[in-house]
């Protein structure tokens, strides 16, 4: 088996089509006649994975540093993607790295309360010249809405997390707990969150020592976990997922198999 440190000698591809395609995601077809679409959630750490409930946490936890109403303790993923992170860290391991992971099952309640609330509030702050519609525009290039004007779930179109098939991870090293460098932590809000944004950089200047380790390290990730079945969030370095609508546009499958998961049914 290939050894995972050649990963970061591999470009991440223009990642330009996979953002187009992100955004209509959500109405892929969604079908419920795969045995995985009731496949139950486990507990991340049943599996030797490490992580924590990031939005649960009451501080340490920028740029919220309070706990989310609705969120919960655990860390919750389908078991075939607990399987599928166990496997790549069977892989890591090996040259003494590991996943972390800061979020996957996300409670609709979490989703709309970032996406109504807590974000729209911390961009009319930063851009009070903003109209109604860039705020809203801005919002969606991070949230998606998880219920309907209604308040009702839609199941055939789900936000990524409450399905359960969508995880928030970085890397970190086994023997001290630190977390790889990637130029950007997780729910960075800014340009430098894009998976692609140094392989970018890279064209039109020459990195320097940080920004090239960023984009070496950056290329192992993206790698290591596409080769294990997922599909990346082209805005976010950290978001990896399996099964769901965005995993089927960008891999192109005819249909995804994981809609919100049976907790929020």
């Amino acid at each position: 088996m290939e050894n995972v440190l050649n990963y970061r000698s591999r470009p991440i591809p223009d990642l330009e089509e996979a953002c187009l395609r992100r955004k209509v995601s959500r109405e892929h077809p969604l079908v419920f006649s795969d045995e995985r679409s009731f496949e139950r959630c486990v507990r991340i750490d049943e599996y030797g994975i490490a992580g924590d409930s990031y939005y649960y946490r009451e501080e340490g936890n920028p740029p919220y540093d309070h706990r989310a109403e609705g969120s919960i303790p655990h860390v919750l993923v389908r078991k075939s993607v607990a399987e599928m992170l166990a496997s790549v860290n069977e892989r890591l391991c090996r040259v003494g790295v590991e996943l972390y992971v800061f979020d996957a099952y996300r409670p609709v309640r979490v989703q709309d309360y970032f996406f109504l609330d807590w974000m729209p509030s911390v961009l009319r702050k930063r851009y009070p010249d903003w109209s109604d519609d860039e705020i809203d525009a801005e919002t969606r290039n991070y949230w998606g809405r998880g219920s309907r004007e209604d308040g009702k779930v839609d199941l055939f179109s789900p936000p990524f997390h409450s399905t359960g098939g969508a995880v928030d991870l970085l890397l970190r090293e086994i023997r001290t707990g630190g977390f790889i460098h990637t130029g950007s932590f997780f729910d960075d809000f800014s340009p430098a969150s894009a998976t692609d944004f140094y392989e970018r950089l890279a064209l039109v200047k020459n990195l320097d020592a940080w920004e090239t380790e960023a984009l070496l390290n950056r290329r192992l990730l993206y790698w290591v976990l596409l080769e294990a079945g997922f599909a990346n969030n082209p805005k976010e370095l950290w978001h990896f997922s399996y099964g769901d609508q965005l995993w089927a546009v960008l891999t192109g499958e005819r249909e995804a198999f994981y809609s919100f998961s049976l907790i929020d049914v």
